[in-house]
């Protein structure tokens, strides 16, 4: 399975804008999220098949904020998780994203 990614690391600088996204094989796209997500202020976000998106970011409390954004709901989908719950999330991973491809998201407007 290949998945688009984008991303911003704030500790080593690196950045992939979500209109320029970077493809990844599955094993590669964890690997990547597992590194960029180190510090406040980090983020991954993946494209599914459906161009649907599935985003990570590091809050500043250790959590992990998973989301994932449906304009037409006008708002997120979401949940904070602890970081070691981080890599069960990505190995799982389904190739289509949507608001119920991962457990319990509750929703958030804009």
């Amino acid at each position: 399975m290949e998945v688009k990614s984008f991303y911003c690391c704030k500790s080593s600088g690196d950045k992939v804008d979500s209109s320029e996204p970077v493809i990844f094989d599955k094993d590669t796209a964890i690997s990547v999220a597992m590194q960029i997500l180190r510090e406040p202020g980090d983020f991954i976000g993946f494209i599914g098949t459906n161009e649907k998106v599935l985003q990570f970011y590091y809050e500043d409390d250790g959590r992990i904020w998973v989301e994932h954004p449906s304009q037409k709901d006008g708002g997120s989908f979401g949940k904070y998780i602890p970081v070691q719950e981080l890599e069960p999330i990505l190995i799982n991973l389904p190739e289509k994203f949507h608001k119920m491809c991962i457990p319990n998201l509750e929703f958030r407007s804009w």
